[in-house]
């Protein structure tokens, strides 16, 4: 798969292919985070490697991106500082999320990698999108549990 064949599923995939082409390098940082546990960060470094790369079909199957989504998002979350505060309407306990360094471009690069995931492999993807942001979504429900004494 080279970038041409990434227009075929459609103008808005082939964008999304090239902003995470142009964020790849920038995940480099994530070594520098040192709250980064070294799985994901090893997994996401070699694909970045591999969608920077001339021919990113390596990239982007769907056995890759099976191991790459769950990486990032283990990634998102160790790439934050989290905070307890109170919400000014209601007064309900909410968690802040701080950007410990890697955060934002983690935070750019995940749901472009799942765009990607559903355009090239249709429910296969959405499947794979579906569970990473159940993974997100549980990872940040237990860490707001913790922080709030539950």
């Amino acid at each position: 798969m080279t970038p041409a064949l990434l227009r075929s599923p459609g103008p808005q995939t082939a964008a999304a292919y090239y902003e995470l082409r142009d964020h790849a390098p920038q995940l480099v940082g994530m070594s520098y985070c040192k709250s980064m546990p070294e799985s994901p960060l090893a997994v996401v470094l070699d694909w970045s490697e591999a969608v920077a790369s001339p021919d990113c079909s390596v990239a982007f199957t769907f056995e890759r991106l099976r191991q790459v989504l769950p990486a990032l998002v283990r990634a998102f979350v160790a790439s934050h500082i989290y905070s307890r505060v109170e919400r000014w309407d209601t007064g309900a306990d909410v968690v802040e999320l701080y950007d410990a360094g890697c955060g934002g471009v983690v935070g750019k690069v995940l749901p472009l990698a799942r765009l990607i995931a559903v355009a090239l492999h249709g429910d296969d993807g959405r499947a794979l999108a579906a569970a990473s942001r159940a993974e997100l979504a549980d990872a940040l429900s237990r860490i707001h549990a913790l922080m709030i004494g539950r």
